[in-house]
């Protein structure tokens, strides 16, 4: 009972655990996701300041980690940091493209033809009508939340540790009331009020078994008592010629000699 009581309840430790974890990851992810919009839109911003003050400073930036579109009011790609943007479809239909022209700025998540990747992006209107969009593949997020994954799995084996720890103490503590009970006294209380039916149902079954003993013990008295008063000798032997029980004239009619008995199940003889 201790060793189920012990499993259970760090079964149950772990799986809150667990989903503890996994929520507090999700939360996070979708934290660090923000952080991204945040850097993209600051990144834009900058950009943007840039580009409208020095036509060419798309083409004189060289390499970013981050991916950079400039997109014309037709959707025909002007630059585009990591691709030739001659070679590029239009892109005037893209979601964040259409969106940021309608309404100044825009994001959208999804998956790229171009990076082979999911990704998040951010557009944003330019005064001359043009569309600048940056995107960052949606993986960072993942990298950042990685970085915290190794002290939280450190925190999580720790916290299982404890918990099997505190498994052991409580199931032993809940088992040690049961164990202590003494089921015969019927005034004893219970430990735990949910015991009470099943030690009703104990408590009177072992009042029928005691109530079955005394009526057996009655009859058996009661047969004794009739066969020390009869003359006939009444001797009871079983199937390996062992004697069993006898009554006080079986030795009456041996005269002097004694019958010895063995193996005897129960006395009829009162002597």
């Amino acid at each position: 009972m201790t060793k189920k009581i012990f499993k259970s309840i760090l079964a149950v430790s772990i799986a809150v655990l667990l989903i503890c974890f996994a929520s507090i990851s999700y939360v996070l992810y979708g934290y660090f996701e923000g952080i991204i919009e945040d850097e993209l839109k600051g990144e834009a911003a900058m950009i943007a300041n840039e580009v409208e003050e020095d036509d060419g400073f798309l083409a004189d930036m060289g390499h970013t980690d981050n991916r950079i579109t400039l997109v014309a009011p037709d959707g025909t790609v002007i630059f585009d940091s990591y691709e030739d943007a001659a070679n590029m479809e239009n892109h005037g239909e893209r979601e964040e493209i259409a969106e940021a022209a309608e309404d100044g700025e825009a994001f959208s998540v999804r998956y790229s033809d171009t990076l082979s990747t999911k990704t998040i992006y951010y557009a944003k209107l330019l005064d001359d009508g043009n569309v600048l969009r940056i995107a960052q593949e949606q993986s960072m997020a993942a990298l950042l939340l990685k970085g915290v994954l190794g002290p939280f799995i450190a925190i999580v084996i720790v916290v299982v540790i404890i918990c099997f720890a505190i498994s052991r103490v409580i199931s032993r503590k809940i088992v040690e009331p049961v164990n202590a009970m003494d089921l015969s006294d019927t005034e004893a209380e219970e430990p735990y009020p949910e015991l009470a039916p099943l030690m009703e149902k104990i408590r009177s079954q072992s009042r029928h078994i005691d109530a079955q003993l005394n009526e057996m013990q009655r009859q058996q008295r009661e047969f004794i008592t009739i066969t020390e008063n009869m003359s006939e000798g009444i001797l009871l032997i079983d199937k390996n010629m062992e004697i069993l029980a006898y009554n006080t004239a079986v030795i009456k009619l041996q005269g002097d000699t004694r019958v010895e008995k063995t193996n005897t199940a129960f006395e009829l003889n009162s002597s």
